[in-house]
């Protein structure tokens, strides 16, 4: 199957209590996610374990079909513990004893080294290459609307916001740049000598973005670089959506982005009424490119 663009992700479910750190989610969370971004009609290249690669092949074969999962789909390992960052992450935690246990950052910088993998075998022949996280069509992301609510557990595989028109209009929105997705609120703490022209009061989310193939390898190359800098030299480690928002703001006219201001949405309960008056709520980005 040829295509003009492909999305990575990867699956890593039994990391929560481990050193490598991990958050805790429903069983086969990320498996259903897969399954609701597979609904988007491009082709996937997925990582996991190496242990894991006939499981995650099965269990796509059973979704799919033999013939489309042939066609659309490559399972490769990647062993967390035996990556080129390990030793780079484990120095960093050393250093920054802050580092809650529910954030993994072997996945998270492991996700520039499964682009370039990626990209480097292009096995879709595509121009366009996009990081997705396999949680991204989470129920907490999208409200009841665009979700089916049989299966309270498999809602996750259900959201009917991802469709062919979503692959077709990031790529328009890309053009030549990468494209990310931004957070306008303060969620990270930033040293602001570390940043460029920006206060910190804003973030570029790790869950969705992606762009031209030799942008993307560029950004994966940047990205691994600026983290070793600031464990090694700053003595501060920072996750992957910090050192992205940190090479835009020293980078602007190399990249494009759409923004929301809340992640919440109006089905997750009474507590976030009051913060979602006037806030573009994240899945409104799915809204539009569906528009």
């Amino acid at each position: 199957m040829k295509s003009n663009i492909t999305f990575v992700t990867c699956i890593y479910d039994d990391l929560y209590g481990t050193e490598l750190g991990g958050r805790p989610h429903p069983t086969r969370k990320y498996y259903y996610g897969v399954e609701s971004a597979l609904k988007m009609g491009s082709p996937y290249v997925i990582f996991c374990w190496p242990k894991d690669v006939e499981k995650v092949q099965n269990y796509f074969i059973k979704f799919l079909g033999q013939s489309d999962f042939e066609e659309r789909i490559r399972v490769l390992p990647h062993d967390l513990y035996q990556s080129e960052i390990r030793e780079m992450v484990r120095r960093g935690k050393l250093k920054d004893k802050n580092v809650p246990e529910d954030r993994c950052h072997d996945v998270m910088f492991g996700k520039f080294l499964m682009l370039q993998k990626s990209i480097e075998n292009n096995f879709f022949d595509s121009e366009y290459f996009f990081w997705i996280d396999a949680g991204l069509s989470s129920s907490s992301l999208f409200p009841n609307k665009y979700l089916d609510l049989l299966d309270k557990e498999k809602r996750y595989n259900s959201c009917f916001l991802f469709t062919p028109k979503v692959p077709l209009e990031l790529i328009n929105k890309s053009k030549e740049k990468v494209l990310f997705l931004k957070n306008n609120t303060r969620w990270y703490a930033f040293d602001k000598s570390h940043l460029g022209d920006a206060d910190g009061s804003w973030y570029i989310i790790g869950g969705l973005f992606g762009g031209p193939k030799d942008k993307m390898l560029e950004l994966s190359k940047d990205s691994l670089n600026s983290f070793s800098y600031h464990i090694m030299d700053k003595n501060t480690i920072y996750t992957e959506e910090q050192i992205l928002t940190i090479l835009y703001s020293f980078n602007k006219d190399d990249f494009d982005f759409l923004e929301f201001d809340v992640w919440y949405h109006e089905d997750c309960g009474d507590w976030v009424k009051d913060k979602i008056i006037g806030k573009k709520n994240f899945y409104k980005i799915f809204e539009e490119l569906n528009a």
